[in-house]
């Protein structure tokens, strides 16, 4: 009677705690992963990501928009999305302004495309959103000073702070995490502007 109760007791245990376990898996199955996680190191969050990625989705990173070229087409930039998200976006056009007319529009168009990106993506990868800066941010409105080879000419190197730290702040208030800036670029054709 004694050795019966104690394995019915067992028993008891035993499905409770697979019982428990089973709940917790479940309950935690829609936790956020480990990449979003901002409180986990960052090698920790990169190893999770690229393993979740398919290989198209790795791909896809590889790609840069230009919403001007999108346009002329009649695309958006949500019509070229897919699930496996998108690389990058030029987020300028100096000829026909589609993001940076101004640097609030700029900014509310760079939050709306992100946002179309994170929620439409399977794995909610934001784009990296990039304009050019060889003489200040190229968008309407913003500063534009001498090229970097004329200011290094001054050997100032305070001026020449002052002046990166005015394009860093145009270029983040109008919604750009990155510019390119000096570039250097392989060229064939004398046309081209940076030759």
């Amino acid at each position: 009677m004694l050795i019966k109760s104690i394995t019915e007791k067992f028993r008891l245990l035993i499905f409770s705690t697979i019982f428990i376990l089973i709940s917790n898996v479940a309950l935690f199955s829609d936790a956020q992963p480990d990449y979003k996680n901002p409180s986990l190191p960052v090698e920790q969050r990169v190893e999770d990501l690229l393993g979740r990625m398919t290989i198209e989705e790795k791909v896809v990173q590889l790609y840069n928009y230009f919403p001007a070229w999108l346009a002329r087409d009649g695309k958006t930039v949500g019509d070229v999305l897919t699930a496996n998200g998108i690389g990058g976006i030029t987020g300028v056009d100096s000829f026909t302004g589609v993001l940076s007319n101004t640097a609030g529009n700029s900014a509310v168009s760079v939050n709306a495309l992100q946002k179309t990106i994170i929620e439409n993506s399977r794995l909610g990868i934001p784009a990296i959103v990039h304009s050019e800066s060889c003489h200040g941010l190229t968008a309407r409105g913003a500063t534009s000073f001498p090229h970097a080879i004329a200011l290094s000419s001054t050997f100032n190197t305070g001026l020449i702070e002052q002046v990166s730290t005015v394009i860093a702040t145009e270029t983040r208030v109008s919604g750009f995490r990155q510019v390119l800036s000096p570039v250097v670029n392989i060229a064939r054709d004398p046309r081209w502007g940076r030759t």
